[in-house]
């Protein structure tokens, strides 16, 4: 069993904790998070913190606990960022946040364990009798935080119910500061904050031995500041997601597909999307002189490229498709082939099967949406697609490699096989129209196209 030295500190601590959670194949997603915001050692709080951006640890409260149970801890802290839970309840946190709290707390810690149920990486944090305290109720298994939110809502109302006729000795013990079973955080502030709540909740509160500080985020910053950090974090979700999406597991993964169904600029994420994957080749030329050293008087080449490898677009043109978003993207794809320059750009028209494939060739982009004749009508089976492009790199069809294949589609669709991943080529799912946003595709990358 691992466990943390004398020697160690708490800064060296969390150095090694990230460490191991980088380093971990299925993990590494909630690495690309440790750099966002701000990650301070104080004793100003008596376990852990977040704001949905920066982290706060109490190095005593780390130094304390084993080393899985010190991962467990920064996996948790990592979740409430990567999971993006101050935005994405944050109608629920102005409702009720101290049961939009927990709720959060249930839901993270129980997918964190249903990950690691053995023990193998991960620990739930125990008292020094080994009893855990955290949220962590098997009656939400599988549950959404809302649905949690919804249920701890409804107990708190009932149980008031039943001790209303406790009041006046409810009321006498208000006044009196006592915690109400909060646990780890038990100071007067936490218990002035449970005020109102029944003994229930309150006894639930107990188990949130982290602190968070969502509603200060959201209360201390303007509209413009806080749709700046969202930005901030979708951006990283949707770049984690890329770099390892497809190695995380279970509930991880299933939550991550919620997580990055959010709308963001489709434009930005096509246009990064193509500069990553698109392979240039670069060569030297003394057609134009290198500049910085002619003003030296010395003539040599200077560097130029070109792309070598080709681009598919393959558009869903089943019957359940709307023609109007296609215009506009195709005009942004046809603006990020000028930038990227593409030696050919091959697009196919699929419902069940491909019904009409272009070629367009460097020179040929303006003339796309002039030129090109949608064909389907059919029902939607984008696997078309890729025994398409197999076949047509088994006959050589295409004259370089392909850099990247992109999917237009709405998503309503059965899950493609797994044959995609045999491919080995860059995959974008570009989700627009009306679009399912429960759609499962086994590999690549997925954006939601929004106006």
């Amino acid at each position: 069993m691992l466990s943390v030295t004398k020697e160690m500190t708490p800064h060296r601590l969390i150095e090694k904790m990230r460490y191991m959670i980088g380093s971990h194949k299925e993990l590494q997603y909630f690495s690309a998070f440790h750099n966002l915001g701000t990650t301070v050692v104080t004793d100003s709080i008596p376990t852990a913190c977040t704001d949905g951006l920066n982290t706060k640890y109490c190095g005593d409260f780390l130094m304390s606990l084993p080393m899985k149970q010190v991962l467990f801890v920064g996996l948790h802290e990592d979740g409430h960022i990567a999971y993006r839970h101050p935005f994405e309840y944050a109608d629920l946190f102005k409702i009720d946040p101290v049961l939009t709290n927990l709720a959060c707390d249930y839901w993270l810690n129980l997918m964190l364990m249903e990950w690691d149920p053995d023990g193998k990486f991960i620990e739930l944090p125990c008292d020094e009798n080994g009893e855990p305290f955290v949220c962590y109720d098997k009656t939400f298994v599988g549950w959404s935080v809302r649905k949690i939110f919804k249920y701890l809502q409804d107990e708190n109302e009932r149980d008031e119910q039943n001790e209303s006729g406790d009041s006046n000795d409810s009321s006498e013990s208000g006044e009196s500061g006592e915690s109400g079973g909060t646990g780890q955080a038990g100071d007067s502030d936490e218990s002035d904050e449970l005020d109102g709540y029944s003994q229930a909740i309150k006894d639930r509160c107990g188990g949130m031995f982290d602190d968070h500080e969502f509603d200060k985020l959201l209360e201390s910053l303007d509209k413009e500041q806080l749709q700046k950090i969202e930005d901030t974090i979708a951006e990283a979700v949707h770049k984690a997601t890329r770099a390892y999406g497809n190695d995380l597991s279970g509930g991880m993964k299933r939550a991550l597909q919620h997580t990055v169904n959010k709308p963001v600029d489709w434009r930005v994420v096509l246009q990064e999307y193509m500069t990553q994957s698109t392979k240039v080749k670069e060569y030297s030329t003394y057609r134009r002189f290198n500049r910085r050293m002619q003003a030296q008087g010395i003539y040599m080449p200077s560097t130029t490229g070109e792309s070598t490898g080709e681009w598919v677009l393959a558009i869903d043109t089943s019957c359940s498709r709307d023609d109007t978003i296609l215009s506009k993207t195709c005009a942004k794809f046809v603006e990020m082939c000028h930038t990227i320059k593409p030696s050919a750009v091959h697009v196919m028209y699929w419902d069940t099967e491909v019904c009409r494939e272009e070629m367009y060739g460097e020179h040929e982009y303006d003339d796309v949406l002039e030129l090109t004749t949608p064909m389907g009508g059919g029902g939607t089976d984008p696997d078309c697609v890729l025994y398409k492009v197999q076949e047509n790199m088994a006959n050589n069809t295409y004259q370089n490699s392909i850099d990247g294949i992109i999917m237009f589609t709405d998503g309503h669709f059965y899950k493609p096989t797994d044959e995609w991943r045999s491919l080995d080529i860059p995959l974008l799912w570009a989700i627009d129209g009306d679009a399912n946003r429960d759609v499962s595709v086994p590999c690549g990358t997925t954006v939601f196209i929004e106006e």
